[in-house]
């Protein structure tokens, strides 16, 4: 029997909750032959397909749900560890959609508050792929829009409303731009 490679379970794990082995590369920071290979030997050692692969991404196959909270439960074991061996405070992982937004500006107005903290940004594709994040614990909070119910083990706190300003050409009839 062959031992599992965390890097082909961690793979896995991406395109379960990304959908695309092109969006899991990226996220993965590898390329999408080496996420295509790591699946691959991981079929191969687990003798099923865990994907069904289409145009429109990848689904998991039965085979593939029944593996994914086993590979959700590895990794954070694995995780574990070496914190554990590492002997040091991790950093609180915050995952941002993008490094530009409002939220990289939370987080450095709580830093000047709050310098003995340790953080760490992960960028991402908002709720869709934060769920699975914060469901393993590879991040601490995530910044996302919600529209709709979320899973029981996730909470939501709004963190910053944003003023929403209307912008139009100084011409135009709208009263509620007149000067």
């Amino acid at each position: 029997m062959a031992d599992l490679d965390l890097g082909a379970v961690r793979a896995f794990l991406a395109v379960a909750e990304d959908g695309y082995f092109g969006e899991a590369a990226a996220r993965l920071g590898i390329s999408q032959q080496a996420v295509s290979k790591r699946i691959a030997k991981l079929e191969a050692d687990l003798g099923v397909r865990l994907f069904s692969r289409s145009r429109n991404g990848a689904g998991l196959t039965r085979d593939g749900t029944a593996f994914l909270h086993h590979a959700r439960a590895l990794v954070g074991i694995a995780d574990q560890a070496l914190e554990a061996v590492r002997g040091r405070r991790r950093s609180l992982r915050l995952d941002v959609l993008d490094t530009r937004l409002w939220c990289v500006d939370l987080i450095r107005a709580f830093h000047q508050t709050a310098e003995d903290v340790d953080s760490e940004l992960v960028t991402s594709n908002g709720l869709r792929t934060a769920r699975g994040s914060l469901a393993r614990g590879s991040v601490d909070a995530a910044f996302a829009r919600v529209s709709g119910t979320l899973d029981d083990d996730i909470r939501q706190v709004p963190a910053y409303l944003e003023p929403v300003h209307v912008l139009a050409g100084r011409d135009h009839p709208s009263p509620a731009c007149a000067r």
